[in-house]
C-alpha cells in the first residue's frame, strides 16, 4: 500500500510517484495500491481504516507531516497491524 501525498515537493509528488517510482516498482514485481492524500489528516484516515490484506508493507511518499500521519494512523488501528 503506498500512501502519497501529491502536492508534497513542490507539488512533484504525484508527478513522481507517476512516472518513476510505481514502474520502478512494477518493474521489480511489486504491484502497488498507490493512494493520494486529499485533505489534512487523509493519510491518517487511510492508514486506519484500509484493509492491509494482501499487503506486505505500507509504504508512505511526502512530507514529515505524510509520515506522521500514517504512523499515527497506524497506531490507532483496531486490528492492531
Amino acid at each position: 500500500l503506498l500512501i502519497y501525498n501529491p502536492h508534497a515537493g513542490k507539488c512533484l509528488a504525484e508527478t513522481l510517484c507517476r512516472e518513476y517510482v510505481i514502474p520502478g516498482l512494477r518493474a521489480r514485481g511489486v504491484e502497488p495500491a498507490a493512494i493520494p492524500t486529499q485533505h489534512c489528516g487523509h493519510a491518517r484516515e487511510i492508514a486506519q481504516t484500509s484493509a492491509l490484506e494482501g499487503f506486505d508493507a505500507v509504504v508512505c511518499m511526502g512530507g514529515d507531516g505524510t509520515l506522521h500521519e500514517v504512523v499515527n494512523g497506524m497506531l490507532a488501528r483496531e486490528d492492531g497491524c
